[in-house]
C-alpha cells in the first residue's frame, strides 16, 4: 500500500469517526429535549389535574353554602325570603 493510499484511508477513517461523535452528540441533546419536554408535560398536567380538583370542589359548594360563606344572612339578600323591601 503506498503512502497515498495509507493517507487517504486515514483521513476517511477520521471523517467517519467526526460523523459518528456530530451523530451521537446529536442523538444526546434530542434526548436531553425529550426528557425536558417530558418534565414539562408531567408538570403541566399536575397544575391541570390541580384545577380540575379546585373547580370540582367549587362546583359542591351548595347555595346555601355559597351564602354561608359570603357570609350572608338568611333574610339578607334573599328574594324569596319574606323580608320587607
Amino acid at each position: 500500500m503506498s503512502l497515498e493510499e495509507e493517507a487517504e484511508l486515514a483521513r476517511r477513517k477520521e471523517e467517519r469517526e467526526r460523523r459518528e461523535k456530530a451523530l451521537a452528540e446529536r442523538e444526546n441533546k434530542v434526548q436531553e429535549e425529550r426528557e425536558r419536554q417530558k418534565g414539562a408535560l408531567q408538570y403541566s398536567k399536575g397544575i391541570l389535574r390541580e384545577g380540575e380538583e379546585e373547580i370540582g370542589r367549587a362546583m359542591r359548594v351548595g347555595r346555601e353554602g355559597l351564602k354561608s360563606h359570603l357570609g350572608v344572612g338568611r333574610d339578607q339578600g334573599l328574594k324569596h325570603g319574606g323580608g320587607t323591601a
